[in-house]
C-alpha cells in the first residue's frame, strides 16, 4: 500500500493531464472540488495504447458517428512488488542491519516515485542510455556499488538518482542535449552523487518522509483539504526527493564526473556545454516571464536544483582544460541525435495535442482554439489552459450523461453550481449551456467562473469548461477569452485526426541558407518557437546551423 501511495503522489505530479488517479493504477483519491465533475479524461483502456493505425481507424469511424465512444472506467492494478514496509520486515528476517534496511526502503520509495512517471517503451533509446551509463561505470571504480539507468518519458527536464544507484533521466532533458558526451556528462554527474554518498543527509530524508506522510494523509483523509493544498504538499515532497545538493557536493560531482568521462573517452568540455544549456533555459524563462508580465517558473525546476552558478561554470572550464592537456582524443558520433529522432515532444496523445493555437483530443474527438499566447499546462488530471500572464485559466473536464438530462439541469442539479445567469444554445450542432456562477473551486481557489457545457450525445459525454481569473472577485476580467474558447469547441472531422498526432522531435540536416528563424516559421510550436529551437540545438541566443549539420526540429 505504501508503494502505491508514493506512486500516486509522484504520479499525479508528473502525470499527463488526461490521466485520472485510477489510470495511474490507484483508487485512493477522493477529490472534493465544489462540483463533482469527472476530471478529464479517463478513457476505455483499449484506447490507452492507441497507435497510428488506431488513429486512422478512429478517423475513418468519424463518418459513422457513435462507434468511437469513450467510457470512463475505474480499474485497479495488481501490484506484485512488496510494500516499502515489507522490506523492513524482510530485512529483519534476513538479519540486515537497520541502516541497510532503511536504505532499501528509501530506494524502493524513490523507485516507486520515478516509475510512476513512466519509463519509456522505446527499447532502442533505453538500451542506448544503458550502454553509455555502463561505459562510465566500467571506469569509475565503483567497488560493490551497482547502477541501473532508466529513461523516463516526460517533457519535464529532470535527472535523479538514489542511494541504490538507480539513475533516471527524462526525455525532456535528453531533448536539450546535443551529443553522447553531453549525455555522459549528466549520467557521470549522477553516478558521482552516489559514489560520494551525497544522499546521506538524514534531515532531508526525515523531511521527505514527513512531507510524503502529510500528502498521504490528505489524500486518504477526504475533502477537508482542497485540491490545491494536496498539490502543494506533493510538490514539497518532490522538491525534497530531487535533492538540492549543496554547492560543494555539486562541485565534487562535476569534478569527478568529468574525470570518469575522460577515462571513458568523452570530452569533459561537455560538462561546460550542459551548463551553458541550463543557463540558456534560465535566460529564456526570465525573458519570456518579463514579456508576459508573470513570475518565472524556475522555482521547482531541474535548473534550480542543479544551478549553473558562475563559480561552478568556471571550475568546470578549468577542469576540462586540465583533462584535455592529458588527452584530447575523444569519442564523436551522431548516434545520440539519431536515437532521439522520433521521440514524442511535450505532452502526448493522452493529454491532447496543441498545434499552433489549435488543441486536438483524438480519443474524445474534440478540437478547440486558444487565444494568442495561451498554453496548455500539465496538471494531475483534466486539461488546463492558461493565459500568457498566468492570470486566467480555462479548465476542461467531462461528466457522464444520464438519459433525459439537459445541459442546464446538469449544471444546476448534477454539478451543483450556483448560477447567476445562463441560457441554452448550440455549439457545433450540440446542445449547450452558457452561464456565470457565483463561486466555484478553481486552480486559483474559490472564484466566480464562466461556465460552458456542451453535450456530445453520441458519446454520452458532457464537456464542462470553466474559466476563471486569478484576481477576479466579482467580474470576470478575461471573460471574452473564455467565451471564445468555449464557442470554438467542435467535433473533430476526418482531416483533424492527422493534426491530432503528437508532436515529435525530428533530426534533419541543415541545408545552405537554413536559419533558426526559417525553421521557427515552419514549426507547429505554439509559443516562442525560435527560442525553443535555439535552446534545444545549443544555439541560444544567437548562431545559425552550418550546412550539413544535424539539427533538431519539432514536427
Amino acid at each position: 500500500m505504501l508503494k502505491q501511495i508514493i506512486s500516486l503522489l509522484f504520479g499525479l505530479l508528473f502525470a499527463e493531464p488526461s490521466l485520472s488517479a485510477h489510470e495511474a493504477g490507484l483508487g485512493l483519491i477522493r477529490q472534493g472540488p465544489a462540483h463533482p465533475v469527472s476530471r478529464l479524461m479517463a478513457e476505455n483502456p483499449a484506447a490507452k495504447t492507441m497507435d497510428e493505425p488506431a488513429l486512422e481507424t478512429a478517423a475513418s469511424a468519424v463518418d459513422q458517428r457513435g462507434n468511437t465512444d469513450s467510457a470512463i472506467v475505474e480499474e485497479g492494478v495488481e501490484d506484485d512488488a512488496p510494500d516499502a514496509v515489507d522490506v523492513v520486515e524482510t530485512a529483519a528476517e534476513g538479519k540486515l542491519s537497520k541502516s541497510e534496511a532503511r536504505k532499501q526502503q528509501e530506494c524502493q520509495m524513490a523507485n516507486a516515485a520515478m516509475t510512476a512517471v513512466g519509463v519509456t517503451q522505446n527499447t532502442s533509446l533505453q538500451d542506448y542510455v544503458r550502454r553509455v551509463g555502463q561505459r562510465l561505470v566500467d571506469v569509475a571504480e565503483v567497488g560493490e556499488e551497482t547502477f541501473s539507468f532508466d529513461v523516463l518519458e516526460t517533457p519535464q527536464i529532470q535527472a535523479a538518482t538514489n542511494a541504490c544507484g538507480n539513475i533516471f533521466i527524462s526525455t525532456g532533458l535528453m531533448m536539450h542535449l546535443n551529443s553522447e558526451s553531453e549525455l555522459a556528462a549528466v549520467l557521470g554527474h549522477e553516478i558521482m552523487h552516489v559514489l560520494k554518498a551525497h544522499d546521506k543527509r538524514r534531515k532531508r530524508r526525515e523531511l521527505l518522509k514527513g512531507a510524503l506522510g502529510s500528502a498521504t494523509a490528505m489524500v486518504l483523509g477526504g475533502s477537508s483539504y482542497s485540491r490545491n493544498e494536496i498539490n502543494r504538499s506533493m510538490r514539497t515532497a518532490t522538491d525534497l526527493a530531487f535533492t538540492q545538493y549543496d554547492q560543494n557536493q555539486e562541485f565534487e560531482a562535476d569534478n569527478f564526473g568529468a574525470e570518469i568521462m575522460a577515462k571513458a573517452g568523452y570530452s569533459p568540455e561537455s560538462v561546460v556545454q550542459v551548463m551553458a544549456m541550463f543557463k540558456a533555459l534560465e535566460s529564456v524563462e526570465f525573458k519570456q516571464a518579463r514579456a508576459e508580465g508573470r513570475s518565472n517558473a524556475l522555482f521547482r525546476s531541474f535548473v534550480t536544483s542543479h544551478p549553473p552558478t558562475p563559480e561552478r561554470y568556471d571550475r568546470a572550464v578549468i577542469k576540462a582544460r586540465a583533462l584535455n592537456a592529458e588527452n584530447n582524443d575523444y569519442r564523436t558520433s551522431d548516434e545520440f541525435l539519431e536515437q532521439l529522432d522520433g521521440v514524442p515532444y511535450g505532452l502526448t496523445r493522452t493529454t491532447g495535442v496543441l498545434r499552433g493555437n489549435r488543441f486536438y483530443h483524438a480519443r474524445l474527438g474534440i478540437t478547440l482554439a486558444l487565444p494568442e499566447g495561451w498554453r496548455q499546462k500539465q496538471v494531475p488530471s483534466g486539461v488546463l489552459f492558461e493565459s500568457a500572464s498566468g492570470d486566467a485559466a480555462f479548465e476542461l473536464s467531462t461528466a457522464r450523461l444520464k438519459k433525459g438530462l439537459t445541459p442546464e439541469a446538469l449544471v444546476n442539479e448534477g454539478l451543483g453550481f450556483k448560477v447567476i445567469e445562463g441560457r441554452d444554445l448550440t455549439i457545433d450542432g450540440m446542445p449547450a449551456y452558457i452561464a456565470t456562477a457565483e463561486r466555484a473551486q478553481t486552480v486559483f481557489g474559490e472564484r466566480p467562473i464562466r461556465l460552458i457545457v456542451v453535450f456530445d450525445q453520441r458519446r454520452g459525454l458532457a464537456f464542462v469548461g470553466q474559466g476563471s481569473g486569478k484576481f477576479d472577485l466579482k467580474k470576470l476580467a478575461d471573460d471574452g477569452s473564455f467565451i471564445k474558447i468555449g464557442f470554438s469547441l467542435a467535433r473533430m472531422q476526418k482531416a483533424d485526426f492527422e493534426a491530432a498526432k503528437p508532436l515529435q522531435l525530428k533530426v534533419v540536416r541543415a541545408s545552405p541558407g537554413t536559419t533558426m528563424a526559417s525553421l521557427a516559421a515552419q514549426s507547429d510550436l505554439a509559443n516562442y518557437p525560435e527560442d525553443e529551437l535555439r535552446v534545444i540545438n545549443g544555439l541560444y541566443p544567437q548562431g545559425e546551423p552550418e550546412p550539413g549539420q544535424l539539427i533538431k526540429i519539432i514536427d
